[in-house]
């Protein structure tokens, strides 16, 4: 009886001992395991999972243990067995939980096996949105669009010669794009201009794109880029920027300057400028600035030039540039304009 007694507290003994244990283990639930877990993350699961497990089988080892021995009568062959096997499982118990206690308590990180994700929503199979580079975007019927940061005198080349269906604008952060279009090459002849997406080039986008240049139309393009900004402009009717003046040097009464600001719109220039006398012959256009001519009223389709501010902001080509092509019954000059702040100037 007193060896039964003896017995009895050593495993009521041994399942104090191992109470700690059960405390410092959290027996995890396979439904607990989360949707996206890793590869880690099962193996941290197994691992406590197997941690647990051991300890509860020592324990009932312990007790089968206990009973042989109170059940062996005395006899030394059953009485060493069960001995054994309370060695044994201690010993067992020991190395398992050794384990644990050396992980998590020299460095914790060691338990946390770095491999790769296994969720549903690995890195190989996660869809990451595409970003567009920026630029101009010309679509036509088929096939990948053109992309333009830079202005083209033809595009033949490319393969989109009067087949632009489409444009789109992608922009930068602190910048947006526009674009002069042209039904012939270099940059010349009619035009109508862009500064928003259009899905379709035969008909007019909010005020831009008026008239249509048309579907199966494009031919050149002029791409530059666009900021906030107010741009002001001054017209001479003479050259050089400069006043008219007499053969003694005083100011002539059809000297007309006007200074025009921020024009979002083609706008007659006698809309602007009313009092202006005569024909724009120069303007003066700052640096960061940039206007637009056409030979035609604000609502119809008529022949354009694009000039950019530069360091001397006075622009003087204008009576020698195409615009005012002599070699036409009728003269093309400037009638209508708009104004372009400019982020780089191309």
């Amino acid at each position: 009886m007193n060896k039964f007694k003896k017995i009895t507290l050593s495993v009521i003994v041994g399942l104090l001992a191992f109470l700690p244990a059960y405390a410092a283990i959290q027996i995890p639930v396979i439904a607990g395991i989360p949707q996206n877990a890793s590869a880690s993350d099962f193996v941290i699961y197994f691992f406590n999972l197997a941690i647990a497990m051991g300890t509860i089988a020592a324990t009932v080892m312990i007790i089968i243990a206990g009973i042989d021995y109170v059940n062996s009568r005395g006899d030394p062959s059953k009485i060493e067995g069960a001995k054994k096997k309370i060695q044994s499982t201690l010993l067992g118990t020991a190395i398992l939980l050794a384990s644990f206690m050396i992980l998590n308590t020299i460095n914790p990180e060691l338990a946390i096996i770095k491999i790769d994700d296994l969720s549903e929503e690995s890195e190989s199979s996660q869809t990451y949105e595409t970003v567009k580079p920026t630029g101009v975007y010309l679509y036509k019927d088929d096939g990948d669009p053109l992309v333009l940061k830079v202005s083209k005198a033809s595009l033949i080349n490319e393969g989109f010669e009067r087949k632009v269906k489409s444009i789109e604008f992608v922009n930068g952060e602190n910048y947006g794009y526009g674009a002069i279009l042209f039904p012939e090459g270099d940059m010349k002849g009619n035009c109508s201009y862009l500064l928003s997406n259009s899905n379709d080039l035969g008909a007019s986008n909010a005020g831009e794109n008026n008239p249509p240049i048309g579907k199966d139309a494009l031919s050149s393009i002029i791409v530059f880029e666009t900021a906030d900004g107010s741009p002001t402009v001054k017209l001479y009717n003479n050259i050089d920027c400069k006043k008219r003046s007499d053969e003694y040097g005083k100011q002539e009464e059809k000297t007309s300057v006007c200074t025009i600001s921020s024009v979002s719109e083609f706008t007659n220039i006698k809309d602007s400028c009313k009092d202006f006398i005569g024909d724009v012959l120069s303007v003066e256009v700052s640096p960061g600035t940039a206007i637009l001519f056409k030979d035609k009223d604000k609502n119809a389709l008529g022949e354009c030039q694009f000039f950019t501010g530069s360091a001397s902001s006075c622009i003087n080509t204008i009576k020698y540039s195409y615009i005012y092509n002599t070699s036409q019954k009728t003269p093309i000059k400037p009638f209508s304009y708009m104004t372009f702040s400019l982020y780089r100037e191309k």
